[in-house]
């Protein structure tokens, strides 16, 4: 069901549970971390089990905006 996320711990599983129940409803979801802990993937991975699965999806790096 998760084939780009590699793990087993108990905090990757609660993770990928939370994935699943949140993926299929009309939410936002921001996702925030550390660099290079794979927030792109688990982004991706709530995009494919959306309603929207079949448009593009758009990762947006907010530390590469500029402040107002």
């Amino acid at each position: 069901m998760f084939e780009e996320i590699v793990g087993s711990s108990r905090a990757l599983k609660a993770v990928l549970a939370r994935i699943a129940k949140v993926g299929p409803t009309d939410s936002t979801v921001f996702i925030t971390g550390e660099t290079g802990t794979g927030k792109e993937l688990f982004a991706r991975a709530v995009h494919k089990r959306s309603q929207r699965a079949g448009r593009a999806f758009v990762s947006v790096n907010c530390a590469a905006l500029a402040p107002r």
